[in-house]
């Protein structure tokens, strides 16, 4: 009997994009899944659209999120968690592409050994043209020089985007997506996920097609530096104040710290989590480091000097170091 995988897939006013989205799910070469696609409160008719596509096949199951619940991607994907029946779970995005073999090519790795979980790759290709290939994350999959730790993780020396993980529905049992954050709500995840296990393998195979385009959050962030920074201090927060409660290495905790003060000092805005950040430098590099670091954000960087002392505590802040 096959192995039932469930694809889940949130959505906000993607009415021009999730049909191909969706097309790419119906037609995988694996065909034992069932896919949860949670609206998040569309009002560009996202979702008559996706109710006229899945009419016909009983395997999507499409959910409106309440309004009771918080609005959100995180919330949208842990509606899916709680309605997904699969052995094996699947995230996705709403304006992404699967390759026709993905499920098939994940499932048959995963099988292949005791492993809990399977990452594959992604390319992101420039809208609309799905040939146009323009980005390759080669940065993110550098499995052949770091294995899958927690600490290899959360320090980023690896990473994988949302669509490249398929791991067993066991691994969701007590493991959530951290509702309050508004963006990189999978480094959160995975950081914890890692801690759980890192019974892993990886495909050396590309099975998304993400979509590059100006409405992705991501580009609305990329555009606005101090939205990005406030998002981002909160994300290293919440994930350092959720790992401190778990059995983690110091190490992988002074890693969020260290990306923390380095996304403050490249970004030069101040956020409400800086004295949080500055509390556990001090303790990680020492308070001449944090008076060093504190004078140059502060001073210098508004009279527009002091690019060799920036430059030396970047390279204090390089996490290889720890």
């Amino acid at each position: 009997m096959s192995s039932l995988v469930s694809i889940i897939i949130p959505n906000y006013n993607r009415v021009h994009l999730i049909k191909e989205t969706l097309e790419s799910v119906a037609s995988q070469t694996y065909d034992c899944w069932e896919c949860v696609i949670v609206d998040d409160g569309s009002t560009d008719g996202s979702q008559n659209a996706i109710q006229n596509f899945i009419a016909t096949d009983k395997r999507f199951q499409f959910i409106q999120r309440p309004q009771e619940v918080q609005k959100g991607a995180p919330s949208c994907r842990n509606m899916g968690l709680s309605h997904a029946t699969g052995d094996y779970i699947q995230f996705f995005d709403s304006d992404d592409i699967m390759i026709p073999s993905m499920l098939e090519d994940k499932l048959a790795l995963l099988k292949s050994g005791d492993y809990d979980y399977v990452i594959s790759k992604t390319h992101g290709f420039q809208h609309p043209n799905v040939l146009d290939i323009i980005v390759s994350y080669d940065k993110y999959y550098r499995f052949d020089s770091y294995g899958i730790t927690n600490y290899n993780y959360v320090s980023q020396h690896i990473n994988w985007l949302t669509p490249d993980f398929l791991g067993k529905s066991f691994l969701f049992e007590n493991l959530r997506f951290n509702e309050n954050l508004k963006s990189g709500q999978e480094f959160n995840l995975f950081s914890k996920l890692t801690l759980t296990t890192c019974k892993a393998v990886v495909l050396d195979k590309i099975t998304t097609l993400r979509r590059m385009h100006d409405s992705s959050i991501r580009s609305k962030l990329n555009k606005d530096s101090k939205k990005l920074v406030k998002q981002k201090s909160e994300l290293f927060k919440e994930t350092h104040v959720e790992l401190s409660e778990s059995k983690v290495s110091q190490k992988s905790l002074d890693s969020i710290i260290l990306q923390m003060a380095e996304n403050y000092l490249v970004n030069s805005h101040v956020t409400n989590e800086f004295s949080f950040m500055i509390a556990k430098l001090i303790s990680i590099k020492g308070f001449l480091f944090a008076i060093q670091y504190c004078a140059y954000l502060f001073i210098f960087s508004k009279l527009n000097k002091g690019f060799s002392l920036k430059k030396n505590l970047l390279n204090g802040l390089v996490r290889h170091e720890l």
